[in-house]
């Protein structure tokens, strides 16, 4: 192996894990699975912007090489830098104990860590870990470059490393103004990209449209206030339509079939988004996913509608209670929201609305709302039969809020109350077996037991809007098999059972019922008896 500048590395959600009970955490994302392996696209524009500039940089997405010798393959890397992401906190787990096995395997590796999550709790991570050399603070781009220029920590800007007994904060430098100096596409940087071909064809792979945002959604990592706190960007910057369709279009012929055009493009102006929907017209893909921060007007919807492939728009209310949604920054009624769906059923426009369990001020009154919204847009969905599964509500359970979120720094002003205050408390914390374990704070109104059972009952309401309005053997096309929808509620009734059992015994006891199922003096000791031993097999997630 060619001795590498630099290796960036993705890490599985879960390193090293025995067992896990992933539960409903990837509900929302689930071509990515419970290991989250879709990786930054952040770590695309690093290595493409370094290996212009002479470097040999490669990209490791390791959850995605599961039959990869991992002791073999570091003990005979040859690298001065491995740079690990912790963008996302569900790797917080997964990515200290990733660097930590490394280190033990070759104490001269110099590992760093970056993203958002990393960021947030830098002091932190290098006071507590010793085998972590350092945290670049925000983009990394032009950091990295310094670094692997001077080959030294000192005075490379945005970093923290630990310099003998003592932890240096390198100042801030200036972000990229200019996202069209960037490149998004450029997989041959990925290794072992044969042996995770089939794989990458059934990504949604995203472009950016800008980094950073305008809107200030409480419970968003990515917001305005999280970019000006966290990344010192002050103002997003945007890519240009002309280099967005260069994207595209390379992606097409590298075989991506899905792409997302992350943030709004009307968060740049009339004159950007009117140029990128024209631009968009011209081509000839798959399917393309858009999304909308705010409800969108008839001209818009037009424009989409014209386009001569498949476009899906994305919108996230997050709660049917005006009351609730306006302070956590989507402001906007329901009327508004109503009338975008209403347009999109005539323009023939699909449309997936997005809510979430676990707002700050939720309460019963808002929920009972939200499930109102959602039976009025199947409701006008009816009169569009044809595209009867476009308009299907989906609800995302936050288990864990985002570091770095205004929801996360000021909790009590948003209705929230903090169970991982720190990074130690989400690495310990998503050291536990189960989903419901990892649900990292309280509301106003919910414990987490309470949050865990409302996030179930919740995933179970949009199974009955889809038996009710999805199942219609009346309707040409297509539609929902009932058979799919029952086993998507005995998922559900065995990430209930599971949970409800950890609650009453630790997690070796519950190995050893399961591993002797047949012992007449353990099943009694179960809540839920044989059932539970359906329900493991059901909800595993991982035997490493």
């Amino acid at each position: 192996m060619d001795k590498i500048d630099l290796l960036l590395i993705h890490p599985p959600a879960f390193f090293k894990r025995d067992i896990i009970f992933p539960g409903p955490i990837a509900e929302t994302v689930q071509e990515v699975t419970d290991q989250f392996l879709a990786f930054p696209i952040g770590f695309i524009s690093i290595a493409d912007f370094l290996y212009k500039r002479g470097f040999n940089v490669k990209i490791l997405n390791l959850g995605e090489l599961k039959s990869l010798d991992l002791f073999k393959f570091f003990s005979n890397l040859k690298a001065d830098y491995i740079g690990i992401g912790l963008h996302w906190c569900i790797h917080s787990k997964g990515a200290i104990d990733l660097a930590k096995f490394i280190k033990e395997i070759n104490p001269n590796f110099k590992i760093i860590l970056g993203g958002l999550t990393s960021t947030r709790f830098h002091y932190e991570i290098i006071k507590e870990f010793d085998f972590i050399d350092g945290i670049i603070r925000g983009e990394a781009e032009e950091v990295l470059l310094d670094l692997l220029k001077r080959k030294s920590f000192e005075d490379v800007p945005n970093l923290t490393y630990r310099s003998g007994d003592k932890i240096k904060v390198n100042p801030m430098r200036p972000n990229i103004s200019n996202l069209d100096d960037l490149n998004f596409t450029n997989l041959d940087l990925i290794m072992f990209k044969d042996k995770i071909k089939s794989s990458i064809g059934k990504w949604v792979w995203n472009i950016p449209i800008s980094r950073g945002c305008v809107y200030n959604c409480k419970h968003c990592g990515g917001s305005s206030y999280s970019y000006k706190s966290l990344f010192n960007r002050n103002k997003p910057a945007f890519r240009s339509p002309e280099k967005i369709i260069e994207d595209i279009i390379d992606l097409k012929e590298r075989g991506i079939k899905r792409i997302l055009l992350f943030q709004d493009p009307r968060i740049a102006g009339r004159n950007y988004w009117e140029k990128l929907l024209k631009l968009l017209t011209k081509l000839n893909i798959d399917s393309l996913t858009l999304e909308l921060f705010y409800p969108a007007n008839e001209e818009y919807i037009d424009l989409i509608s014209k386009i001569n492939f498949e476009v899906t728009l994305t919108i996230s209310p997050e709660s049917g209670s005006e009351r609730i949604r306006f302070p956590h920054g989507r402001v906007y009624s329901n009327s508004a929201l109503l009338k975008c769906v209403e347009i999109c059923g005539e323009k023939g426009v699909k449309l997936t609305p997005f809510f979430m369990t676990g707002l700050g001020e939720e309460d019963e009154e808002s929920r009972r709302e939200t499930r109102a919204l959602c039976e009025e847009i199947c409701r006008i969905n009816t009169k569009y039969l044809k595209i009867r599964e476009w308009f299907n509500p989906v609800f995302g359970p936050m288990i864990l809020l985002d570091p770095g979120s205004l929801a996360f720094d000021y909790p009590e002003l948003y209705g929230y109350k903090l169970i991982f205050k720190n990074f130690k408390d989400y690495y310990e914390g998503l050291s536990l077996p189960s989903w419901h374990q990892w649900i990292s704070y309280e509301t106003k109104n919910y414990s987490r037991r309470d949050l865990a059972k409302n996030m179930l009952e919740d995933l179970e309401f949009v199974l009955d809007l889809k038996e009710r309005y999805a199942t219609d053997s009346s309707v040409e096309g297509y539609l929902l098999d009932q058979e799919y929808l029952n086993l998507e509620r005995y998922n559900l009734y065995c990430y209930k059972i599971v949970a409800e059992e950890l609650e009453n015994c630790d997690l070796n006891s519950l190995m050893e019922a399961y591993k002797n199922r047949f012992n007449e003096k353990i099943l009694p000791k179960l809540k839920y008896g044989e059932k539970f031993l359906e329900a493991f097999d059901r909800s595993i997630g991982l035997i490493a």
